[in-house]
């Protein structure tokens, strides 16, 4: 049943219905389980898994040392505000200012309302719960101005943010930006904030038919890095966004920022995180390269 570390990979790549039930007794072999720790080790033990995973199949025997989720993630799905960006405080303020301005108390209640969607979807719950009256395209183009002024010079990075991309591409992770923001401002702070290139494709609020907590966005997200729904990784602070991941069928992490984790979000998650930097080991084992 012993098959050398060296050949196990090529094995289960090129006959993976022949081998599989001979590689998961090999990984239990006690010369190839010494090694355990080596880079070999772990890529086979993984892709092993993955094809049991995806023909419903049980190895002959367990693999020893990789944890029971072996689910290899091929791609990672960003929010941004709020996620990569710590802009939901600024929101907040300028919004508060605008409201004030034209007589209206804009606060948590309120903003909670538009966190996490786009703006057609934050103007019909802003409308439902202000009145019909209520000035929401003159306060948007007013809010947004004000914070493209407050962020001409740089955008302010979640911690872990750098930590993170560096991670994913050393581990051939491929990435990809899911913002409900229009289009225009996503790029615009990528480019300030010097990320725009860790990401092969960028999916916005105005390029999808629904918004959060609608599916589409994670759904078009996967499908232009051609990686199937459940191979990806979301990463949300927002519970319009946690609610989105979870209906596109994606592996979905809650990384809180200004809304704390509910019973809900704990249900439609694999995980809460305390910060982006959490993500390095919590993929550990589970990317293309490992």
């Amino acid at each position: 049943a012993h098959v050398k570390r060296d050949l196990l990979c090529n094995h289960i790549k090129n006959e993976p219905q022949k081998q599989f039930i001979l590689a998961g007794k090999a990984l239990n072999s006690r010369d190839f389980f010494k090694n355990r720790s080596s880079p070999s080790f772990h890529s086979a033990a993984i892709m092993l898994l993955c094809y049991c995973e995806k023909n419903k199949r049980t190895p002959a025997a367990s693999v020893k040392g990789v944890r029971a989720m072996p689910k290899c993630i091929e791609a990672v799905l960003f929010d941004m505000d709020g996620l990569m960006f710590d802009t939901e405080r600024l929101s907040d303020i300028v919004w508060e200012q605008v409201g004030k301005a034209h007589g209206y108390a804009i606060g948590a209640q309120e903003m909670a309302l538009m966190r996490g969607t786009n703006r057609e979807e934050g103007k019909r719950a802003m409308l439902e719960h202000m009145g019909e009256d209520f000035p929401f395209d003159i306060l948007h183009e007013e809010a947004h101005a004000l914070m493209r002024e407050h962020l001409k010079d740089s955008v302010p990075l979640r911690p872990g943010l750098n930590e993170l991309l560096g991670f994913l591409r050393q581990h051939g992770v491929l990435m990809a930006v899911a913002s409900s923001t229009a289009q225009a401002l996503v790029e615009e702070y990528l480019e300030r904030a010097g990320v725009r290139h860790f990401f092969k494709a960028v999916v916005c609020g105005d390029m999808v038919t629904r918004s959060k907590p609608a599916p589409d966005i994670y759904l078009e997200a996967a499908r232009c890095l051609d990686v199937l729904p459940q191979r990806c990784l979301v990463l949300e602070d927002s519970y319009n966004g946690v609610r989105a991941g979870a209906a596109a069928g994606c592996e979905t992490v809650m990384i809180p920022d200004l809304a704390p984790a509910t019973d809900e979000m704990r249900r439609l998650t694999r995980a809460v995180l305390p910060s982006l930097s959490d993500v390095c080991g919590y993929l550990e084992g589970r990317t293309p390269v490992s």
